[in-house]
């Protein structure tokens, strides 16, 4: 809220205001967890893709294919999901 005059705001507005921002804060939140929920569903279905392209080309289980992806993910400092879809991209 923003006014010209000090004290433009009587104990009415300010409550008004309250409601207002909580609305607007409890929207934010609620797109920021829309998007990380999205955000998660497409890593793990990169991550699970990633993971059956190795488990098919050398022949190992899924548990040694996600050893490999986050072997190789902390030793290059980068995110799983990036790592993942890397592999992906390089058939």
């Amino acid at each position: 809220m923003f006014a010209f005059s000090p004290n433009a705001f009587g104990p009415e507005e300010e409550a008004a205001g309250e409601v207002l921002a909580t609305h607007a804060a409890l929207a934010l939140t609620a797109a920021r967890t829309e998007e990380q929920l999205r955000s998660a569903v497409a890593s793990r279905d990169a991550i699970g893709q990633a993971k059956g392209m190795l488990m098919e080309r050398f022949d190992i289980d899924a548990m040694r294919a996600f050893e490999l992806l986050t072997k190789l993910s902390q030793e290059t400092n980068t995110r799983l999901s990036v790592i993942a879809q890397q592999v992906i991209d390089r058939r």
